[in-house]
């Protein structure tokens, strides 16, 4: 899968297997790519630039939501344990952070939750004690 997102201007594109369609999309749009079928939709959650402008914002956002702007923004897997997952959206995070490390971001929404985080293998979970 492919994805195009546009954050000023526009882009025309066009599958290699019906070039006589193309589509237009502009700021705040994506495109995805699967299969050679194009489908456009909203760019979603407005940490999808945080690789770049080093800032991640939480306005009321899901926990599960949270744990994937995360996993995101530090290449790091960050999940919910599975007995948080019915929780998930019930859960909400607000929070701005600016260029912190990973271990600074888990430990204010670890005070703003109450929650835990703990380490299997590779993942990284949030727990209740």
């Amino acid at each position: 899968m492919d994805e195009v997102l546009v954050i000023t201007g526009k882009v025309r594109l066009t599958s290699r297997e019906d070039p006589s369609h193309p589509i237009i999309i502009s700021a705040g749009q994506k495109a995805t790519i699967l299969r050679n079928k194009l489908s456009v939709s909203g760019l979603g959650t407005p940490n999808f630039m945080s690789w770049k402008t080093g800032l991640l914002e939480f306005h009321q956002t899901p926990l599960d939501q949270v744990a994937l702007d995360i996993s995101d923004h530090y290449r790091t897997k960050v999940s919910l344990a599975p007995a948080l997952q019915t929780e998930a959206g019930v859960i909400k995070v607000t929070a701005h952070f600016d260029h912190q490390p990973l271990d600074q971001v888990l430990e204010e929404i670890k005070l703003t939750t109450g929650l835990q985080v703990k380490r299997e293998k590779d993942t990284l979970f949030f727990v209740r004690q």
